[in-house]
Protein backbone atom coordinates (compact mmCIF):
# COMPACT_ATOMS: atom_id res chain seq x y z
CA UNK A 1 0.00 0.00 0.00
CA UNK A 2 1.26 3.49 -0.64
CA UNK A 3 0.50 6.71 1.18
CA UNK A 4 -1.90 7.71 -1.62
CA UNK A 5 -4.23 4.83 -0.76
CA UNK A 6 -4.99 5.71 2.86
CA UNK A 7 -5.44 9.01 4.67
CA UNK A 8 -4.13 8.61 8.21
CA UNK A 9 -2.58 10.24 11.26
CA UNK A 10 -0.43 8.86 14.04
CA UNK A 11 -0.82 9.72 17.71
CA UNK A 12 0.49 8.41 21.01
CA UNK A 13 -1.43 6.61 23.70
CA UNK A 14 1.16 6.44 26.49
CA UNK A 15 4.20 4.67 25.00
CA UNK A 16 2.15 3.17 22.18
CA UNK A 17 1.88 4.64 18.67
CA UNK A 18 -1.65 4.50 17.25
CA UNK A 19 -2.43 4.50 13.50
CA UNK A 20 -5.72 6.34 12.90
CA UNK A 21 -7.32 5.67 9.51
CA UNK A 22 -9.15 8.92 8.73
CA UNK A 23 -11.53 7.22 6.28
CA UNK A 24 -12.73 4.30 8.43
CA UNK A 25 -11.92 5.82 11.87
CA UNK A 26 -10.15 2.55 12.71
CA UNK A 27 -7.37 2.84 15.29
CA UNK A 28 -4.59 0.25 15.37
CA UNK A 29 -1.43 0.02 17.52
CA UNK A 30 1.47 0.53 15.11
CA UNK A 31 5.23 0.45 14.77
CA UNK A 32 7.44 2.02 12.11
CA UNK A 33 10.34 0.56 10.14
CA UNK A 34 12.57 1.54 7.25
CA UNK A 35 11.68 -0.66 4.27
CA UNK A 36 15.40 -1.15 3.47
CA UNK A 37 17.30 -0.17 6.64
CA UNK A 38 20.79 -0.72 5.21
CA UNK A 39 20.56 0.13 1.53
CA UNK A 40 17.62 2.54 1.50
CA UNK A 41 18.01 4.23 4.88
CA UNK A 42 16.09 7.51 4.87
CA UNK A 43 13.72 6.57 2.07
CA UNK A 44 10.59 4.38 2.28
CA UNK A 45 8.94 3.87 5.67
CA UNK A 46 6.54 1.08 6.49
CA UNK A 47 3.81 1.60 9.09
CA UNK A 48 3.02 -1.83 10.50
CA UNK A 49 0.22 -3.26 12.61
CA UNK A 50 2.09 -3.86 15.89
CA UNK A 51 0.11 -7.01 16.68
CA UNK A 52 -0.51 -8.69 13.32
CA UNK A 53 2.81 -7.59 11.76
CA UNK A 54 1.09 -6.60 8.51
CA UNK A 55 1.78 -3.41 6.64
CA UNK A 56 -0.85 -0.71 7.07
CA UNK A 57 0.73 1.84 4.76
CA UNK A 58 4.04 2.41 2.99
CA UNK A 59 5.36 5.94 2.74
CA UNK A 60 7.77 6.63 -0.15
CA UNK A 61 9.62 9.02 2.20
CA UNK A 62 9.22 9.86 5.92
CA UNK A 63 7.36 13.12 5.25
CA UNK A 64 3.70 13.51 6.19
CA UNK A 65 1.43 16.57 5.84
CA UNK A 66 0.45 16.51 9.53
CA UNK A 67 3.30 17.95 11.71
CA UNK A 68 2.38 15.82 14.75
CA UNK A 69 2.48 12.63 12.65
CA UNK A 70 5.75 13.72 11.03
CA UNK A 71 7.25 14.22 14.51
CA UNK A 72 6.15 10.75 15.68
CA UNK A 73 7.61 9.16 12.54
CA UNK A 74 10.98 10.85 13.16
CA UNK A 75 11.03 9.97 16.88
CA UNK A 76 10.09 6.33 16.36
CA UNK A 77 12.59 5.75 13.56
CA UNK A 78 15.38 7.40 15.56
CA UNK A 79 14.55 5.24 18.59
CA UNK A 80 14.32 2.02 16.55
CA UNK A 81 17.47 2.60 14.53
CA UNK A 82 19.77 4.07 17.16
CA UNK A 83 23.18 3.35 15.62
CA UNK A 84 26.27 4.82 17.29
CA UNK A 85 29.13 5.42 14.87
CA UNK A 86 32.56 4.15 15.93
CA UNK A 87 35.00 7.04 15.64
CA UNK A 88 38.01 5.41 17.32
CA UNK A 89 38.95 1.84 18.29
CA UNK A 90 40.93 2.03 21.50
CA UNK A 91 41.53 -1.68 22.01
CA UNK A 92 40.34 -5.07 20.78
CA UNK A 93 41.23 -8.54 21.97
CA UNK A 94 40.07 -12.08 21.40
CA UNK A 95 39.49 -14.56 24.22
CA UNK A 96 37.87 -17.98 23.79
CA UNK A 97 36.40 -16.94 20.45
CA UNK A 98 34.82 -13.73 21.78
CA UNK A 99 36.03 -10.39 20.45
CA UNK A 100 36.18 -7.64 23.06
CA UNK A 101 36.00 -4.04 21.82
CA UNK A 102 36.68 -0.76 23.57
CA UNK A 103 35.70 2.15 21.34
CA UNK A 104 34.77 5.82 21.19
CA UNK A 105 31.54 6.54 19.34
CA UNK A 106 29.60 9.66 18.47
CA UNK A 107 27.56 8.80 21.60
CA UNK A 108 30.54 8.33 23.95
CA UNK A 109 32.89 5.55 25.03
CA UNK A 110 31.56 1.99 24.79
CA UNK A 111 32.73 -1.54 25.53
CA UNK A 112 31.06 -4.48 23.87
CA UNK A 113 31.56 -8.13 22.93
CA UNK A 114 31.29 -9.51 19.40
CA UNK A 115 30.61 -13.26 19.33
CA UNK A 116 31.11 -14.15 15.67
CA UNK A 117 32.28 -11.74 13.02
CA UNK A 118 30.93 -13.93 10.22
CA UNK A 119 27.34 -13.78 11.48
CA UNK A 120 27.28 -10.48 13.42
CA UNK A 121 29.07 -8.10 11.07
CA UNK A 122 27.14 -6.86 8.04
CA UNK A 123 29.30 -5.33 5.32
CA UNK A 124 27.22 -2.61 3.67
CA UNK A 125 30.11 -1.88 1.31
CA UNK A 126 33.77 -2.94 1.16
CA UNK A 127 34.58 -0.16 3.62
CA UNK A 128 31.43 0.25 5.77
CA UNK A 129 30.02 -2.25 8.27
CA UNK A 130 27.42 -2.67 10.99
CA UNK A 131 28.50 -4.66 14.07
CA UNK A 132 25.92 -6.37 16.31
CA UNK A 133 27.13 -7.17 19.82
CA UNK A 134 26.06 -10.08 22.06
CA UNK A 135 23.24 -8.04 23.63
CA UNK A 136 21.79 -6.94 20.27
CA UNK A 137 23.20 -3.40 20.20
CA UNK A 138 24.50 -2.26 16.83
CA UNK A 139 27.46 -0.02 15.99
CA UNK A 140 28.55 1.37 12.64
CA UNK A 141 32.00 1.83 11.18
CA UNK A 142 31.23 4.37 8.46
CA UNK A 143 34.62 3.92 6.79
CA UNK A 144 37.27 1.45 7.90
CA UNK A 145 39.79 3.31 5.74
CA UNK A 146 38.71 6.58 7.35
CA UNK A 147 39.72 5.46 10.85
CA UNK A 148 43.10 6.50 12.23
CA UNK A 149 45.87 3.88 11.64
CA UNK A 150 45.75 2.47 15.21
CA UNK A 151 41.94 2.14 15.12
CA UNK A 152 42.00 0.48 11.70
CA UNK A 153 44.67 -2.04 12.84
CA UNK A 154 42.68 -2.89 16.01
CA UNK A 155 39.43 -3.32 14.08
CA UNK A 156 41.01 -5.46 11.36
CA UNK A 157 42.41 -7.84 14.03
CA UNK A 158 38.91 -8.94 15.01
CA UNK A 159 36.83 -8.39 11.88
Amino acid sequence: MSNGDIKFKLFRNGDEVIFHNLETEEEIPARLAWVRPLTGFGKEVSVLDAKKKRELVMLPHPEHPDPATRKIIAEELQKRYFLPKITQVIKTETQLGNRYWEVNTDCGRRRFILKSASSNVTWVSQDRCIIKDVTGNCYEIVSLAGLDPHSRKEAEKVL
